[in-house]
């Protein structure tokens, strides 16, 4: 009988132990290089920086920066590696990272802004610095880890090419009223903001290219 219960004793802190292990889950995992599993944490997005990417109008003709993205910010912009490989860098207010893998969404998710800079005019909008790179397994919600793909936002280092990507037309507005195809700029940036249903039309044109790496406070894209 005493035997049976130091059994019964030893049994009941093996699964003590085990359940402590499991609660922990990626909280307590090893630390990188031990070959145990990563930690939760390790999924975060890093920490955003702030770098202005300023879109200058070099030619005669009005531009515009807008999205065909049915809600969301400005995604005006592609970065590519030293191999020319396109970098990804945009997440939407809806899009799941390593770091969101089973929350869910309350945006309120709004039309992306359309622009219009005239000749010799500029708009700066606010890159995070951050691209977005592949992880083979996740964090869910509950701190349990998945096995699953994921994508986490991470400092880019660069080197990168940046280019800007404009419109030369839109559509949705009344040309013969010409109400909501023109904005009047009221700062000497010799930029606006048009009104939906306004919207960007036709191909999309490069500006010049430019050169980033992690560190820059800015860079500018020219379309000339």
């Amino acid at each position: 009988m005493r035997t049976a219960m130091k059994s019964l004793a030893g049994l009941c802190w093996v699964m003590a132990a085990a359940a402590t292990a499991l609660a922990a889950g990626c909280s307590e995992g090893s630390e990188g290089g031990t070959g145990g599993p990563a930690e939760c944490s390790d999924y975060d997005n890093e920490a955003a920086t702030e770098v202005t990417v300023r879109f200058t109008n070099g030619s005669d003709e009005v531009i515009y920066l807008g999205s065909e993205r049915g809600c969301g910010w400005l995604d005006a912009f592609e970065l590519r590696d030293e191999a020319g490989a396109v970098v990804p860098w945009y997440v939407g207010p809806c899009a799941q990272t390593c770091a969101t893998v089973g929350l869910d969404c309350a945006a309120d998710c709004a039309l992306p802004p359309l622009v219009q800079i005239a000749p010799g005019g500029h708009y700066d909008m606010t890159w995070t610095g951050l691209v977005l790179a592949e992880r083979s397994d996740a964090c869910d919600d509950s701190g349990e880890p998945l096995d699953a793909t994921c994508q986490q936002q991470v400092l880019g280092a660069g080197p990168y090419e940046v280019t800007g990507m404009v419109y030369k037309a839109i559509d949705g507005c009344d040309p013969a009223s010409s109400e909501g195809c023109a904005c009047e700029p009221t700062t000497g940036e010799g930029a606006c903001l048009l009104s939906y249903p306004t919207a960007p039309a036709g191909a999309k044109s490069p500006t010049q290219a430019a050169a980033y790496q992690q560190g820059n406070a800015a860079v500018e894209l020219v379309f000339q």
